[in-house]
């Protein structure tokens, strides 16, 4: 069933990246990605009760299904991005700088990390 949820999310993404009104993009959203939402909170909630909460596919699941509200957020504005690309982007360098400076021992290493300069 995992493979089938997989194919059925896979058409949320697949509507075209040109520029879209707000408006446009939130009408495309009810139109293809609003029922297969549908059928997967339904698929969700007929499964929780199979499924055991202790397991690792259980604790996922109900991960999803607590998390509800903010994974569908996109489907009630079309100023809601569907990812987070642009986020994450942004807060990559200060992750993986704060990984580096960690290992930092010398002052200068570290004047120069905070810098944002390469050691030579």
């Amino acid at each position: 069933t995992g493979r089938c949820r997989a194919v059925m999310i896979r058409p949320v993404n697949t509507i075209p990246r040109v520029y879209l009104s707000a408006e446009q993009r939130f009408k495309l959203r009810q139109i293809h990605s609003r029922p297969l939402i549908d059928d997967l909170a339904a698929w969700l909630a007929k499964s929780l009760a199979t499924i055991a909460p202790k397991s690792q596919l259980g604790r996922t699941m109900l991960y999803m299904h607590r998390q509800w509200d903010k994974l569908t957020v996109f489907l009630e504005s079309g100023q809601v991005p569907i990812h987070n690309d642009q986020a994450e982007n942004k807060i990559r360098p200060f992750v993986i700088g704060r990984k580096n400076w960690c290992s930092v021992t010398r002052l200068r290493g570290l004047s120069l990390a905070l810098a944002g300069n390469p050691p030579e």
